[in-house]
């Protein structure tokens, strides 16, 4: 998830633009909290190949890194309605990134992921 490859395109975001604050409630749908944890995966995309770690909290709030230096921080917030699991979040310099997927198990995520800047890319992330 770390996803959004900030190489790709350079923003035009100032870093007093960037607010990773949650902008959802808390979770509080027995769906929703079995996601809270620790998540881990490969994930590929623009940038190239990589393992991610997401850490989905009780809050709504999303983070999530990537082994491979072409994928920079996200942080932002997630949700599941209607059989869906998504999240939505920034990077450091302001690209937003969107990450779905079908929420058939509270131990695995399979999905996709887009930016802003036209990065996108896949994901599989089992709990942790």
């Amino acid at each position: 998830m770390a996803v959004a490859a900030s190489f790709t395109i350079a923003t035009a975001c100032r870093d007093s633009d960037y607010d990773p604050s949650p902008t959802s409630p808390a979770v509080t749908s027995p769906t929703a909290s079995s996601l809270v944890g620790l998540w881990k995966g490969p994930l590929n995309g623009s940038g190239g190949k990589g393992v991610v770690t997401m850490r989905l909290q009780a809050d709504s709030t999303i983070s999530a890194d990537n082994e491979n230096p072409n994928y920079t921080r996200v942080d932002g917030v997630w949700a599941v309605t209607g059989g869906r699991f998504a999240a939505t979040g920034r990077t450091p310099a302001g690209t937003v990134v969107k990450l779905v997927a079908p929420f058939v198990s509270s131990v695995r995520l399979t999905g996709t992921w887009s930016a802003d800047n036209g990065a996108s890319g896949t994901f599989e992330v089992v709990k942790q």
